[in-house]
């Protein structure tokens, strides 16, 4: 749990100093590495920055959604290694039907 905790701040802490360099341009980097470690991480920073008036809402849907789909590819991986061949394929089946309505859901905004 410790090791979790300290892969989360340590994220948190690049993703700052990346997007305080780069700007906005580095949030689709900044949430892919963050979905690695945790998918609901890069939410309250983008919160943060929605607040602050640095970013609008609908400019953080797809961080948010890049973040998602990375920590899905994450949990599938992890379930192959734990779970074998056949929980790793329900798993994962069941991760890229949830993804990909989650993606349709955000093509059809406009």
């Amino acid at each position: 749990m410790l090791t979790l905790a300290a892969l989360v701040s340590f994220t948190a802490l690049l993703g700052a100093v990346i997007f305080a360099k780069l700007g906005s341009q580095s949030l689709p980097i900044i949430a892919a590495v963050s979905g690695l470690a945790d998918a609901h991480a890069v939410i309250p920073s983008l919160g943060a920055l929605i607040t602050q008036h640095k970013l609008t809402a609908n400019q953080a849907l797809l961080p948010i959604l890049i973040s998602f789909t990375v920590n899905a590819g994450s949990k599938s991986l992890i379930a192959f290694q734990v779970g074998g061949a056949k929980f790793g394929m329900q798993m994962l089946t069941s991760l890229c039907v949830m993804t990909a309505g989650v993606w349709l859901g955000f093509s059809l905004l406009d």
